[in-house]
């Protein structure tokens, strides 16, 4: 039975990397009275990601445009809202450096916490297999939930300059075309992100339920083991 929770306290814990890779964490939509001109233009250009959107949409021109985002897509980015822009050929803007110096700080504290979330996990994993104290993989999951939430917090603050206005589309694809799509309506995190705590929380009640159903022998050594016994 020890191999066994070893093996899914393991598991459950590097799944956190599959899960921040393929599953989209991101959700974002944009809405424009406009919107449905651009795509009839973009479809007339013959863009693949406009018949998507049409598709997706049940044959009818949408006027709002939602995506969700893994990192398997930006890493191997396809055609998405700024996709559409880009295929009238679009340059950076002037005022690029202006729009990150207003995102660096929420988008850094992110992005370092997020990647400290993921190293927890790796870390749970491999406490998991190497410990004799799971009590640790309790409270490196702990710890992974708590950065998750430090990392759930800087997000919103840096989706917050998007849905404020205060960075526009048009300012962080570096074409003025991107206004004619409109404003973001929503930016938010999407099922993969909630998915790390709860897989995190899992690990918690299985090592709980682990020690709770042990044998009172095996029980009693390991309180020897940690020093809690005679």
């Amino acid at each position: 039975m020890k191999y066994v929770y070893k093996a899914v306290a393991a598991v459950a814990a590097l799944s956190i990397l599959l899960i921040a890779y393929f599953v989209p964490i991101v959700y974002i939509r944009a809405e424009s009275t406009a919107l449905s001109g651009i795509i009839v233009l973009a479809q007339y250009l013959g863009s693949d990601a406009v018949n998507d959107i049409i598709e997706q949409a049940g044959g009818e021109l949408p006027d709002t445009i939602g995506e969700n985002i893994s990192i398997s897509e930006i890493v191997s980015p396809t055609e998405s809202i700024a996709g559409i822009i880009n295929e009238f050929g679009n340059e950076l803007s002037s005022s690029a450096s202006e729009v990150w110096e207003l995102m660096r700080s929420p988008a850094i504290t992110f992005l370092v916490i997020f990647a400290l979330t993921l190293i927890c996990a790796i870390a749970t994993a491999v406490v998991a297999i190497v410990a004799k104290n799971n009590r640790k993989v309790i409270f490196l999951s702990m710890t992974g939930c708590g950065l998750w939430y430090i990392s759930y917090a800087a997000f919103k603050n840096l989706a917050r300059l998007f849905l404020d206005g205060t960075i526009s589309l048009s300012s962080v694809t570096g074409s003025a075309l991107a206004s004619l799509i409109g404003v973001v309506q929503e930016f938010t995190v999407s099922t993969g992100f909630w998915l790390i705590p709860v897989v995190f929380c899992g690990i918690i009640l299985w090592t709980n339920l682990y020690n709770y159903t042990l044998p009172e022998k095996d029980k009693h050594e390991r309180k020897l083991m940690l020093g809690e016994a005679d």
